[in-house]
C-alpha cells in the first residue's frame, strides 16, 4: 500500500509534497520516511523542520530524542515544544546534559522551547539551555530551587520572554532571581499562587526594572491570601508598556494604572468589571491607548457601552465578554 500510494505521487513536484508533509505529526513523518528513498530525503528537509510539536506524540523517551537530533533537527529548527514526565523516576529524565549540548550544536537558530510536564531537575540551571534561546515557557514543570539563579559564569543566553504557567513551586525567590536576567522584557506568571505583593514590590531592585511586558493572573479561583499581588506593580515595575491582569488580580491591579507613567495596553480577562472599577484608573493612565476586556462578566449590557463611552482616548476590544442581567 505504502509503495502504491508512492508512485502515485512520482510525478508531484517536491514543493508540492513539502506542503503536503508538513501537515504531518512528528510519528508519521517518521513512519513517512520509510516509505522510498526520495521519502526519506524529503523528511529531512529543514523546512519542515521549522517548529516540532512533541506534545500531541504521548510519552516521549530519549531515544526518539536522540534520533530527531542526530537525524532531522538542524539549523532550520526555530520552535521544539517537548512533553515530559512529572515525578520522573531514575533512568527515565529526558533533557539530559549530553542531549542539550548536542541540540545546542545541531539547531543554532532554535530561538522558543516549550516544555510541558518536564523535569527541570537534570538540566538544574537555566544556563544549561541552548544559548540562541530567546524564549523559554515552562508548563506545569518540576523546576529546582536554583534553576533560575544566575551560576557566575556567562553562557550567552539571552531570554527575552519567559512564560511560567501552573508550575506551582514558582514564589518570590525565584521572581527575585529573575532580577539577574538583564535582557528579559516579557514576563507571563499565570497560576503563580506562591507570588506575592512583596515580591512584585521586590522587582525594583534588579534588573526587572526594565521589564516592559507583564501578565499577571489566576484563571480560577484561590482562597490563599498572596491574591493581592498585582498591587505591588507600580513600585516593582513602573517602566512597563504592556500589562495583563486575569482573574482575582484585576482588581488588585487597578489602582496602579495611574503610576505606570509608560503603560500603552492592557488587557483584563476572566473576571467581573463593572464601569466603577475600570474607568477611574484608565482615565487617569497618561500613556494607556489600548484596553483589552477578554472573558469579563458586566453586571448588564449596557456597562459595556459606558466603558467604551469612557475611554474615548482608547482603542476598547471586547472579547467574550458578557453581562449577568441578560444571562439571567
Amino acid at each position: 500500500m505504502a509503495a502504491e500510494g508512492s508512485g502515485s505521487l512520482d510525478y508531484f513536484p517536491e514543493n508540492i509534497l513539502l506542503d503536503i508533509l508538513s501537515y504531518l505529526n512528528v510519528r508519521d513523518l517518521l513512519r513517512a520516511a520509510r516509505v522510498c528513498k526520495r521519502w526519506k530525503r524529503l523528511i529531512r528537509d529543514h523546512r519542515l523542520w521549522r517548529r516540532v510539536d512533541l506534545t500531541k506524540c504521548g510519552v516521549v523517551n530519549s531515544r526518539l530524542l536522540w534520533l530527531l537530533v542526530r537525524r532531522y533537527l538542524g539549523a532550520g529548527l526555530r520552535v521544539l515544544c517537548l512533553r515530559g514526565l512529572l515525578f520522573s523516576v531514575r533512568n527515565r529524565a529526558l533533557l539530559s546534559q549530553p542531549w542539550l549540548q548536542a541540540l545546542a550544536r545541531q539547531c543554532p537558530k532554535l530561538h522558543c522551547l516549550i516544555l510541558l510536564h518536564a523535569d527541570l531537575k537534570e538540566v538544574g540551571n537555566y544556563q544549561r539551555l541552548p544559548a540562541s534561546l530567546k524564549t523559554l515557557e515552562l508548563i506545569t514543570c518540576e523546576v529546582p530551587g536554583a534553576f533560575f539563579h544566575s551560576s557566575g559564569v556567562s553562557s550567552g543566553i539571552r531570554i527575552e520572554t519567559l512564560v511560567v504557567e501552573n508550575v506551582s513551586s514558582f514564589s518570590d525567590q525565584h521572581l527575585k532571581a529573575l532580577g539577574n536576567w538583564e535582557t528579559l522584557r516579557r514576563l507571563e506568571l499565570r497560576d503563580a499562587f506562591r507570588v506575592t505583593e512583596a515580591g512584585i514590590r521586590g522587582c525594583a531592585s534588579g534588573h526587572l526594572t526594565q521589564l516592559e511586558s507583564l501578565e499577571l493572573g489566576r484563571k480560577g479561583r484561590c482562597s490563599t491570601q498572596n491574591e493581592r499581588a498585582a498591587a505591588g506593580i507600580a513600585e516593582g515595575l513602573p517602566g512597563l508598556v504592556e500589562l495583563t491582569l486575569g482573574g482575582a488580580e484585576v482588581l488588585n491591579g487597578l489602582p496602579c494604572l495611574p503610576r505606570l507613567a509608560r503603560l500603552r495596553s492592557l488587557r483584563l480577562q476572566h473576571s467581573s468589571l463593572s464601569p466603577a472599577d475600570l474607568l477611574p484608573a484608565c482615565q487617569e493612565a497618561p500613556s494607556l491607548r489600548s484596553v483589552v476586556l477578554s472573558d469579563v462578566s458586566f453586571s448588564s449590557a449596557a456597562d459595556q457601552d459606558s466603558i467604551q463611552q469612557g475611554l474615548l482616548h482608547c482603542a476598547v476590544t471586547c472579547v467574550r465578554c458578557t453581562a449577568r442581567a441578560v444571562q439571567s
